[in-house]
C-alpha cells in the first residue's frame, strides 16, 4: 500500500539525496498519521466515553498527540527545507531535529496529564461497562496502528529520517498500549479490583518513556552525538580505494540536518607522489563522495615516507605495541626527525575520547617507556589526538 501511494504522489521517489523528494516523503507520512490519528482518536474517545474506561479514553488522547506530531514533523519538514541564507549558512536542516524534540515533549506532557487523570480513577475508581462492540472496533484500531508502524519505518528507513523513525516507534508503543486496554477491559471482571485505573496510569507512563526516547536521541544528535558508522566506514572504503592514498585519520563528520553533513579528513599518500596527481585524485574523490554520500568533505594530504627502513620497522613495533595496550589506540603521522645530533621520533596518538587525563599520562608514559626499552637513541615525542 505505502509503495503504491509513494509511487503515486513523489515522482523522483529514488533521489531522497534532494530535499524536496525527502520533503515530499515526510508530508505524505505526516498527512497519513493525521488522517489515521484523527480517525483512531474519534472512535477511541466514543468507545471510552460510552465505557466509562479512562484507559481507553487515556489511548484515545494517546492517538490524538499521535496527530499533533505528525502536524510538527510536517512543520518541521517545511521549515527544514528552505535554502541556506547569509545567517545560516549550512541550511535549516536542524530544525527537523527540533521538530523532533518538540514532538518528545508533547508526548512527555500528555502522558503526564494522563497519568494525572489515571491516578484520581485509582483513588476513586467507578464501574467500566464492556461492550463487545466497543471491544471489536479497539481491536480494529490494532491492525491501523500496525499498517501506521509498517509505513513509517519504511519510510523512516528509506530517507534515514528521526522524526519519521520516532513516529514508527510511537506506533509500536501506541499497539501495546491498545492491547494492554482489550486485555484489562475483557478480564477486568475476573479481578478483586477494578484494573482501569492501573491500565490508565500503565498507558500513561508508556506514552512518557516514548517521548523520554524521542527527546534523549535528538538532543544527543543536537549536542553533537557520534558519527553513524555506516556513513564512516562508506567514507573509509571510498578513500582506501584509491592506490595513491596509504591510510586515513583524523576523520571528522557535523550533521546540520539530514542530507547537510560536512567533514575533513586527512589522507595519507607517499611523499614521491606527483603534486598534481594526486590533487587530481583528492578533488575526483571528493565529489565522489558528495555524489554517493551526500557528504560534503575536505580531504587533507599528509605525505608520508615509506622509503624509509629505520622508520618501517619502528611502524611495525608501534603497531603491535598499541594493539597489546589497546586496540582501540593508533597513531599516525609518524616521522623521524634528525636534529641537535638526536633522533627525535614524532607522532600522534588516538585515544578514544573516553580515555581520562591521568589515564592519558598513564598510556603515553607506558609507550615512551617501550620505545626507549626498544630502541634508546629514539627520543619519543607524542601529541595525543583524540579519536572521534
Amino acid at each position: 500500500m505505502i509503495k503504491l501511494l509513494i509511487n503515486l504522489f513523489i515522482k523522483d521517489k529514488d533521489n531522497i539525496k534532494d530535499y524536496k523528494v525527502r520533503e515530499k516523503y515526510t508530508l505524505l507520512s505526516g498527512v497519513l498519521g493525521i488522517i489515521c490519528n484523527l480517525f483512531l482518536f474519534g472512535v477511541k474517545l466514543a468507545a471510552g466515553l460510552f465505557m466509562g474506561s479512562i484507559a481507553v479514553i487515556s489511548d484515545a488522547f494517546n492517538n490524538f498527540t499521535d496527530m499533533g506530531t505528525s502536524v510538527v514533523a510536517i512543520i518541521g519538514a517545511k521549515l527544514s527545507g528552505q535554502e541556506a541564507d547569509r545567517e545560516h549558512p549550512y541550511g535549516h536542516g536542524r530544525i527537523e531535529y527540533v521538530a523532533s524534540l518538540i514532538i518528545s515533549f508533547i508526548v512527555i506532557l500528555v502522558g503526564f496529564e494522563l497519568l494525572k487523570s489515571s491516578v484520581e480513577k485509582i483513588i476513586k475508581p467507578s464501574y467500566v461497562y464492556v461492550n463487545l462492540y466497543a471491544v471489536i472496533i479497539l481491536t480494529v484500531t490494532l491492525f491501523i496502528k500496525l499498517w501506521m508502524f509498517s509505513y513509517n519505518r519504511y519510510i523512516g528507513r528509506k530517507i534515514e529520517s528521526k522524526v519519521i523513525t520516532a513516529l514508527s516507534v510511537d506506533s509500536v508503543n501506541d499497539i501495546y498500549a491498545t492491547a494492554s486496554v482489550i486485555l484489562v477491559t475483557l478480564f477486568g471482571g475476573f479481578l478483586p479490583f477494578n484494573p482501569d485505573g492501573y491500565s490508565g496510569a500503565l498507558v500513561s507512563l508508556v506514552i512518557m518513556l516514548s517521548g523520554y526516547k524521542m527527546a534523549k536521541e535528538t538532543i544527543s544528535t543536537l549536542l553533537g552525538a557520534k558519527p553513524d558508522e555506516k556513513t564512516v566506514r562508506e567514507i573509509e572504503e571510498i578513500l582506501l580505494e584509491n592506490e595513491e592514498i596509504s591510510g586515513i585519520h583524523d576523520l571528522n563528520l557535523h550533521d546540520y540536518g539530514p542530507g547537510r553533513i560536512m567533514g575533513s579528513v586527512h589522507a595519507e599518500v607517499d611523499e614521491s607522489c606527483k603534486l598534481i596527481t594526486i590533487h587530481e585524485v583528492i578533488d575526483r574523490t571528493e565529489a565522489y563522495i558528495e555524489e554517493k554520500l551526500g557528504v560534503f568533505i575536505v580531504i587533507h594530504i599528509d605525505p608520508v615516507e615509506t622509503g624509509s627502513e629505520k622508520l618501517n620497522e619502528v611502524r611495525d613495533f608501534l603497531s603491535r605495541l598499541l594493539n597489546s595496550l589497546d586496540s582501540e589506540l593508533t597513531f599516525h603521522d609518524l616521522r623521524i626527525v634528525y636534529r641537535d645530533n638526536k633522533a627525535n621520533l614524532l607522532f600522534d596518538l588516538c585515544i578514544p575520547v573516553d580515555y581520562k587525563d591521568y589515564q592519558k599520562k598513564e598510556i603515553v608514559k607506558k609507550i615512551t617507556d617501550e620505545i626507549y626499552g626498544w630502541d634508546p637513541n629514539l627520543n619519543t615525542v607524542i601529541k595525543i589526538d583524540n579519536k572521534f
